[in-house]
């Protein structure tokens, strides 16, 4: 009896030894997958030249080819990358400490690094190129947040983070694509207030209207653009935040229609000066258009049967 109890007591071990090894492997999967295995260079973690020597100089490191390790970007609690040029902020998902980051006069678009970065509680982010700020959804510890001048058309990501203190999000410019001018310009309202309702201009040039969530504009002669501007007061965690900027709208107008033009092959129903004006032209095949204006470029082309040939001369007879 007592050796089966002692059998068990090993099985039982051995399956309590199994299942740690295992978690032990799992876990440390998952810690890998957020930080780096083994030190290498600073500009292989962060690859934009200006972010690498905000972390070299953060860490007291003479060059951003120095090699740095997952436990000292750990260290790293506050980050300054104010006006560094940076366009990418790829690898600051490594710095899991950060509470305070500054990022602001630079040219970033892309957030989505910062989406894991739980303990951020100051974020500068002013003067960049943000259209959305969706990747900060999550970051609940954040208290001040700095997203002026950029492109923002809503600040919906925002509504969930109750220890906002404050939020800076004035002067958003944001373009939309071109329209071709008419004398009736018609364009929706893409400014959104905390509940997804448009908000309403504030000024609209031109003497535009504002009608049924739409910006109409009468435009007798054409101009370049046409704009709108918003202002908004918006409850966002504890504070009131104004919300404002323009919206730039670019008017071009329309195409010229293509030439009706006979393709090659009906311009010169002859095979052998077919074939020479289609390489003359360098197009490729002979069913492609050639319109007066291209048979203007060129000076002469070459027949094999007839020699050259000046194009002038066959423009005139042939397009006249």
């Amino acid at each position: 009896m007592k050796k089966k109890d002692w059998l068990k007591s090993v099985v039982v071990a051995i399956l309590v030894l199994m299942v740690g090894f295992c978690a032990n492997i799992y876990f440390g999967t998952k810690v890998y997958a957020a930080g780096i295995l083994h030190s290498i260079p600073i500009n292989e973690i962060f690859q934009d030249y200006g972010l690498a020597n905000a972390v070299k100089r953060q860490l007291g490191k003479q060059s951003v080819t120095e090699v740095v390790s997952q436990r000292e970007l750990d260290e790293i609690q506050k980050l300054n990358g104010n006006g560094c040029n940076i366009k990418s902020i790829k690898g600051v998902e490594y710095l899991t400490n950060l509470t305070k980051l500054y990022l602001s006069y630079n040219h970033i678009s892309d957030i989505s690094a910062l989406a894991s970065l739980s303990q951020l509680e100051v974020l500068s982010l002013k003067q960049n190129k943000l259209k959305d700020i969706n990747s900060l959804a999550n970051l609940t510890k954040l208290r001040c947040l700095y997203v002026s001048n950029n492109q923002l058309r809503d600040l919906w990501a925002l509504e969930g983070l109750k220890n906002l203190e404050y939020v800076d999000a004035e002067e958003q410019t944001c373009t939309n694509n071109p329209v071709v001018y008419k004398p009736k310009v018609v364009i929706p309202n893409t400014i959104k207030d905390m509940s997804g309702k448009s908000v309403t201009p504030n000024f609209i040039s031109d003497n535009g209207e504002y009608i049924n969530t739409d910006v109409i504009w009468e435009l007798p002669t054409y101009t370049t653009e046409v704009s709108y501007r918003f202002k908004d007061i918006l409850n966002i965690g504890k504070d009131y935040v104004l919300f404002s900027g323009v919206v730039i709208q670019p008017v071009e107008l329309e195409a010229p229609a293509a030439e009706n033009a006979p393709s090659i092959n009906q311009t010169l129903p002859a095979a052998s000066l077919t074939e020479a004006l289609k390489k003359g032209l360098r197009k490729k095949a002979v069913t492609d258009i050639s319109p007066k204006s291209e048979l203007d470029k060129a000076n002469e082309f070459h027949d094999e049967n007839r020699g050259s040939a000046m194009f002038m001369q066959l423009k005139k007879s042939l397009l006249m």
